[in-house]
């Protein structure tokens, strides 16, 4: 099954089959072949001029069941397979570090 997923897609809610919000579509990586191979998610959804200040995952692009307007939509579980990749003041002022 072939989902598009394209710059018209960032700013998306990502939740899964079962309703887990797991952010909002900040990025997408895509491979040489130009194929995208994963998605990044921001865990507020805020401006681009601000994003340094929320935290950013990863989670593979082939978890993705359906793309809507304001929605992306990824199977059941697939909280359990996010990445870390940053974590951003929001999280950090509010963990004490």
């Amino acid at each position: 099954m072939n989902i598009l997923i394209d710059s018209k897609s960032v700013g998306s809610e990502v939740i899964t089959e079962t309703s887990v919000r797991l952010g909002w579509l900040k990025q997408i990586k895509i491979d040489s072949g130009n194929q995208v191979y994963s998605l990044v998610l921001s865990s507020v959804k805020i401006s681009s001029w601000f994003s340094w200040t929320s935290s950013s995952y990863e989670i593979p692009a082939g978890l993705t069941t359906d793309v809507g307007d304001s929605r992306i939509l990824v199977r059941a579980g697939a909280e359990k397979q996010i990445s870390t990749l940053d974590v951003g003041l929001i999280e950090k002022i509010g963990s004490g570090i």
